[in-house]
């Protein structure tokens, strides 16, 4: 019984303590949309490239190199947003560097959805969906690693 009663002021604690932390839906909503947005990012690249290139390419299509190009870039940009977004988020504080994440992730989907072949195709659509995905992957790199630290912060109950 003794026991029984100790879990329980222990519970009790952890919550009190929890609370001061500010556990909030906000903080929940974002993370877990951040977390869903980044994976449907990684996982629907195969699904959009030939929606591109039906738009962008004469023959409605891109080679195997080029589709190769484009999912590499994309992961090694994940590898390098989760590299350097997870070292600031350690020196200068978990939702300040989520917030840059997040408004890295808004400006670089209106410059992806912005490109263009520019005047008498003067320039590489491949070239600038490239250059533009590896900003997409920081973003989601970033993004999948702050999502999981910030809820893992907010939420200390074991």
């Amino acid at each position: 019984r003794t026991l029984t009663v100790l879990q329980n002021q222990r519970q009790t604690r952890r919550y009190e303590e929890t609370e001061g932390h500010g556990i909030s839906w906000h903080i929940w909503a974002v993370a877990g949309f951040g977390f869903f947005a980044d994976s449907y990012c990684l996982f629907s690249v195969k699904l959009v490239i030939p929606w591109i290139a039906f738009i962008y390419q004469s023959n409605g299509e891109f080679d195997s190199h080029d589709k190769l190009n484009i999912i590499m870039v994309l992961l090694a940009g994940t590898i390098f947003g989760q590299l350097l977004f997870g070292s600031l988020a350690d020196v200068s504080g978990r939702l300040k560097t989520y917030s840059w994440d997040l408004i890295l992730v808004l400006f670089v989907a209106v410059f992806l959805a912005e490109i263009s072949t520019g005047s008498n195709d003067s320039m590489s659509i491949k070239g600038w969906i490239c250059f533009w995905t590896l900003f997409v992957g920081v973003g989601t790199g970033a993004g999948r690693t702050l999502s999981a630290l910030v809820t893992a912060e907010y939420f200390t109950l074991s």
